[in-house]
């Protein structure tokens, strides 16, 4: 599986683990580097640690900001889900 979310972030799998890839720009600032951010055996479990990181790197002021950055992403991720059920065949 290598499927893309977003700018920054590819949603990627082999036959054991789920893991996100996340794309930066290396200090030079002249190449994209992609960071592993954790490796998942299931891919709710994926994620919800994906939605757990973009909670602790919010930079939302307000409880508002960050209810609606929450829904933001779990938004994209069922608009994914349902992606990869519909490719999968299941309902």
């Amino acid at each position: 599986m290598d499927i893309k979310l977003g700018e920054k972030l590819r949603l990627k799998s082999d036959g054991m683990n789920i893991w996100v890839e996340e794309a930066y720009t290396a200090k030079n600032g002249t190449e994209c580097v992609r960071n592993v951010t954790g490796y998942h055996g299931t891919l709710e479990h994926c994620l919800n640690a994906l939605v757990d990181r973009r909670v602790r790197a919010s930079e939302a002021d307000t409880a508002t900001k960050l209810i609606k950055e929450i829904k933001s992403t779990k938004k994209e991720l069922k608009t994914v889900c349902g992606e990869i059920r519909a490719l999968k065949g299941v309902k």
